[in-house]
C-alpha cells in the first residue's frame, strides 16, 4: 500500500500529480534548437563541394544574434585564398536558409529575402524598400507620389513590409560561452 507510506503523508487528501500513461519526457529533455544547429544541418543539405561549406561555416560563423551577416566578405577572401565570386555565390545560397532574411548584410536586403520568399516582391516593394527612410519617417505624402500610389494602396504594401521579420534569427536559442567555476583552488604557498 503505496498510499501509507510516510512519504506520501504530506500529500493529505489533495493529489500529488497525476500519471496518465502519456507524459511526454522527450519535450522536457529537449532544448529550444540553436541558430548554429539549425544553420549547420541546412549547409550540409545544401553544399556538396567541401570548399563551399567552408565558406559556408565561416559565413555562418559572420552572423550576429540578429541574423544579419557581419564583417568583411574581402578578408575571408584573403584568409581562404577563394575568390570572391565563389564566397558570393555561397553567400547567396545561404540567404535562401530558413528563416527567411538570414545572411542580410542590412534591413533592406532582410526584408527583400524575406518578400522574395514569399513570392511577393515586386517593383512597387523594390521602389518602397529603397526608400526605407520615408518609410522610416512616416513621410506617405513623399512616398505616395514616388512610387505613384494611392494613400489605401500604399497601405497595404507597407501592412505586408510590417509583417516581416526585421531580426530573423531572434526565434532561435543563443549560444553562449559558459563560465566553467572551478570545485578547488591551489595556490603557491608563501614562505
Amino acid at each position: 500500500d503505496i498510499g501509507s507510506s510516510p512519504a506520501f503523508e504530506s500529500c493529505g487528501n489533495v493529489s500529488c500529480g497525476s500519471f496518465d500513461g502519456e507524459y511526454d519526457f522527450e519535450s522536457n529533455l529537449v532544448s529550444k534548437e540553436s541558430l548554429r544547429d539549425h544553420i549547420s544541418s541546412q549547409i550540409n543539405i545544401e553544399f556538396s563541394e567541401a570548399a563551399d561549406r567552408v565558406i559556408a561555416l565561416q559565413l555562418m560563423d559572420m552572423v550576429d544574434e540578429s541574423g544579419y551577416l557581419q564583417g568583411d566578405l574581402q578578408r575571408l577572401v584573403d584568409t581562404l585564398g577563394c575568390t570572391m565570386d565563389q564566397v558570393e555565390d555561397v553567400l547567396s545560397g545561404m540567404q535562401t536558409f530558413d528563416p527567411a532574411g538570414i545572411f542580410a548584410r542590412d534591413l533592406k536586403e532582410c526584408l527583400k529575402i524575406q518578400l522574395l520568399d514569399s513570392g511577393r516582391y515586386d517593383a512597387v516593394f523594390a521602389k518602397i524598400l529603397d526608400n526605407l527612410l520615408l518609410v522610416g519617417q512616416g513621410d506617405w505624402a513623399k512616398l505616395q507620389r514616388m512610387i505613384s500610389l494611392n494613400e489605401d494602396q500604399l497601405k497595404v504594401y507597407l501592412q505586408e513590409i510590417k509583417s516581416l521579420q526585421p531580426k530573423p534569427a531572434l526565434e532561435y536559442e543563443a549560444v553562449s560561452a559558459q563560465s566553467i567555476t572551478p570545485d578547488v583552488l591551489l595556490r603557491a604557498a608563501q614562505a
